[in-house]
Parts: structure tokens; sequence; C-alpha cells
């Protein structure tokens, strides 16, 4: 993947891209996000209405709003005041973020905007002036701590976004960064906490908190985890860190221990947490990201 994002794509090469490959489930058995799934639905656009993505966008939706600084990202448009994006390094200081073609994120990352018109979409949104009433009577909310509400998060190369609207109060959360972690996340599950008059965590500093862990030890983190979607992560130890990537590529990215079983991932800015041990072996992988966790299985060898 970090190889396929350098080059330019249209539509149809980035849905050769994965159109024969296996399902992870059956349609309708359950849902996980996929932005294979955000690009098939903007070769829908671009097939029903004959426009391109882009165009149709604009036609149909930022210039009706008056998005002004809203649109489809490319590498070779000059954009002003254009924020640039940045990533962590191992060290904890920043460098700029890998290079990614924007053209292969198209329908599900590609865009750029500013809090102010993302305010104002999400208030036509609200106002039920955008859509057709067919779509305005399919709601999703979730809830938090009984409050209705509707998030949107992601992170694509040097940016990262969490928007967070509570329905009740009509006041949107938006916190935008030019850098390539999820530390959007926690910030705005603070900030949430602290409008509703709720406890809130702290900030840690968990490159403070780093321990040394000798290598025999680190040799029971080290195999191979299974999500249950997505690639199969390896770990393994190169030097004298732990290091974590994909099953199938070359590349990983160091581990800093701050406790006998947590490791900060600062690329991420995530809590890696290992639990079930077992002759000497973590059997499971949490990977914790704000109040959410997600756990990953041990493959045996």
């Amino acid at each position: 993947y970090d190889d396929l994002i350098k080059y330019d794509y249209d539509l149809n090469s980035i849905i050769d891209l994965f159109k024969n490959k296996p399902l992870d489930f059956n349609p309708g058995e359950r849902y996980i996000y996929s932005n294979s799934g955000y690009v098939l639905l903007a070769f829908i656009i671009e097939r029903i209405s004959g426009m391109q993505y882009g165009t149709f966008l604009q036609k149909e939706i930022f210039n009706p709003l008056g998005l002004l600084n809203t649109g489809v990202d490319n590498n070779s448009e000059i954009i002003e005041n254009r924020a640039r994006g940045y990533m962590f390094n191992s060290s904890g200081s920043l460098s700029n973020a890998d290079y990614v073609n924007m053209s292969i994120k198209i329908g599900g990352g590609s865009l750029f905007s500013t809090s102010e018109d993302l305010n104002t979409f999400i208030q036509s949104l609200l106002s039920k002036d955008l859509l057709v009433n067919t779509l305005n009577e399919l709601p999703n909310f979730n809830e938090r701590e009984g409050e209705p509400v509707f998030v949107a998060s992601g992170r694509v190369q040097g940016f990262c976004h969490q928007i967070t609207h509570r329905l009740n109060s009509n006041n949107t959360i938006m916190v935008l960064g030019n850098h390539y972690s999820n530390l959007a996340l926690p910030i705005s599950d603070d900030i949430y906490r602290i409008y509703s008059g709720k406890r809130y965590d702290i900030p840690q500093n968990y490159l403070a908190q780093e321990i040394e862990i000798p290598i025999e030890e680190l040799k029971g983190y080290e195999g191979f985890y299974d999500f249950g979607f997505g690639p199969v992560r390896k770990l393994q130890i190169k030097g004298k860190s732990l290091t974590y990537g994909a099953k199938d590529q070359e590349s990983s990215d160091k581990l800093i221990p701050i406790g006998e079983n947590r490791f900060f991932y600062i690329q991420y800015w995530v809590i890696l947490e290992f639990r079930n041990k077992s002759d000497g072996e973590y059997k499971t992988l949490d990977w914790v990201m704000g109040k959410s966790r997600y756990p990953a299985e041990r493959l045996k060898n």
C-alpha cells in the first residue's frame, strides 16, 4: 500500500486493485468501514451523472452551499493557505508526511475543507435542505452517554480529523489536525466531556514514561496478530526494539515500551496493550484509541 499511494489513478484503475479480492464477509452480515466501498460510490456517481466526481460535488453541493474553501484535492493545484501535513517519527519529533497521490483516495478521503465550510455542510444536512426526503428519513445516529450524536473521523497522510455533532444542543465539536495520527479523537472526546461537565482525562506525555524491556521479554510479544479485518499485523524485534507492521510488508514502526505489557505507538498516537499471557507469549493484542478498544488474536505459528 505504501508504494501504491504514490501513483496517479483513475477510478477504473483503483477498482482493478481490489475487484478480484475475496470478500471479508458476505453482504448484509456485518459492517466495517472500507475505502474501497467509497471508491465504488464515486464510480456510481460518475456513471449516473455523466460528470467527474469532483465536478459533480462542485455543482451539486459545494457551489449551492457556498463552500468556497472546499474541493477535491490533487497534487498539482496550488491552493492558497493549504496546510502542510506532518507525521510523528519514532523519536517523538515531527517530520514531513510521506507523499500520497490523492487520486487513490477519491470517494473516501480526497477532499480539502475548513472548519467553517464543514459547519455549513453539517447545518445544511440538519436543515434537510440538501438531501431528498427519502435520504432525510434514514438517520444513522450514534449515542454517547445517553445523548444522540453523529460522528465523523478519519486520517490521511499528514492530516486527521474528528467531528462530533450533538443533536440535542445543536453544537459541533470539530478537531482538524495537520498531522498523521489519531490525536484528534482523544482531544475531541475530552472537549466533549468538558463541555458536558463530565470527567475528562489529562493528556499524558507517553514519551516520558519509556522504560527498557530486555530482548528476552520482548520475544513474548513477537508474532502475527489478526484483528478480523484488514491485513494481519506482524510484531517483530529489530535491533533492541519491538516493531509493528503489516505481515507482507518489510517496513515497520518502532513501538515505545511504557509498561510491562503496554507500548506507545507514536505514529498513530495509540496504546497497544497485550494480555492473556501463556507459556511466555501474549495471546491477545488490544489497539487502544481513546475510549475505544480493538482486540487482535495471536495466530498460531
